[in-house]
């Protein structure tokens, strides 16, 4: 678990710096909003919470009360996802022609969904699984799969949404920038798919 977590670093270093000459184009020198912003802190928080993840997993707490320091690492975990899932929504929304009926729905149902993973982090349900470890263990408890898999179910409600606004709008456009917006949507929902399948199949 612990060399999982610092090649997770590794990677999210690299994708920075792979992908740095794209934000200082497309983002530097723009004025601040609501997407911006949203962007700024899906690219930047999950470099805390990555580092307070491998110290968390490096260190050893013997008496220590864990429990606070761990609460963070979930909140900078939880800022990163709410982030990014809201850059997807703005996506979807430009996608759908700026529909308003359609931003609400999305965000109604983004809200239920954050709420309920938060909630099941916070407090996890009791799957009759005893404790093998102590509290300041890095493992995770198998019930800790659960806001993983209703950010799974999230993820393909959007990537299915996408598709329904891409063959309803767009099916006979020929725009590069149409074409691009569906491809890179599918392709990044795709992979926070793969990733949380791949956790829920760890944790279960």
């Amino acid at each position: 678990m612990k060399y999982t977590n610092v090649a997770a670093l590794a990677i999210l270093i690299y994708d920075y710096f792979i992908t740095l000459q794209s934000e200082v184009q497309w983002t530097f020198g723009r004025k601040w909003g609501v997407v911006r912003t949203t962007f700024t802190v899906s690219r930047y928080v999950p470099f805390a919470g990555a580092v307070m993840t491998l110290y968390s997993a490096l260190k050893t707490w013997g008496t220590q009360n864990c429990v606070p320091f761990n609460d963070a690492v979930s909140g900078m975990h939880f800022l990163g996802i709410i982030a990014s899932e809201g850059l997807l929504i703005a996506r979807i929304y430009g996608f759908s022609g700026n529909n308003n009926t359609c931003l609400i729905v999305l965000l109604s149902f983004s809200s239920v969904i954050l709420t309920m993973a938060v909630i099941l982090s916070a407090a996890p349900v009791d799957l009759n699984i005893p404790r093998a470890s102590p509290p300041c263990v890095f493992e995770g408890a198998r019930s800790s799969a659960l806001p993983y898999g209703l950010l799974l179910f999230f993820e393909i409600v959007l990537m299915s949404t996408t598709a329904f606004l891409r063959y309803r709008h767009y099916l006979g456009s020929h725009s590069t920038l149409m074409r691009s917006i569906y491809r890179d949507g599918l392709l990044y929902m795709f992979c926070i798919m793969s990733m949380n399948t791949i956790k829920l199949l760890i944790l279960c």
